[in-house]
């Protein structure tokens, strides 16, 4: 569970304002939770691909972008990434995925929606869902 998740945890109680966005460097936003649901929360976190640039194979990065943005289905390396399949994944995996996989699973796990990844039903779940762009649609 990122940060994010956790701070979302506290959705299930009772409505508060809190301050979510000072972690991630942006100004203080109150949010009252009992105005904003989590898929809009989730939405206006941004993902830093910036940030991977360097340490994730290009095309790699452009697929999950692909994924998270728009729901696009991934190659079976991938799927079995966000899938938690850690054999599937390295025996699908090219030289360069392989020699980054440890990046790849650090950016899914700090940058990506949690409802992204996970499991089968996760992954199904947000491609039906078209990733970001269509979870508020």
């Amino acid at each position: 569970m990122n940060y994010l998740e956790k701070y979302l945890s506290f959705l299930n109680k009772p409505p508060w304002k809190w301050d979510i966005f000072r972690p991630i460097g942006l100004d203080a936003i109150q949010v009252d939770t009992s105005e904003i649901s989590k898929e809009t929360i989730m939405a206006l976190v941004k993902v830093d691909y910036e940030k991977y640039e360097d340490r994730i194979p290009p095309h790699t990065l452009e697929t999950l972008r692909n994924y998270i943005e728009h729901g696009v289905p991934t190659g079976g390396f991938l799927h079995s990434v966000l899938t938690d399949s850690l054999f599937g994944a390295y025996g699908k995996a090219d030289p360069g995925n392989r020699e980054t996989l440890g990046d790849i699973v650090m950016f899914i796990y700090n940058e990506a929606p949690g409802g992204c990844w996970g499991s089968s039903d996760h992954v199904k779940a947000w491609r039906r869902k078209k990733g970001r762009q269509g979870r508020d649609a």
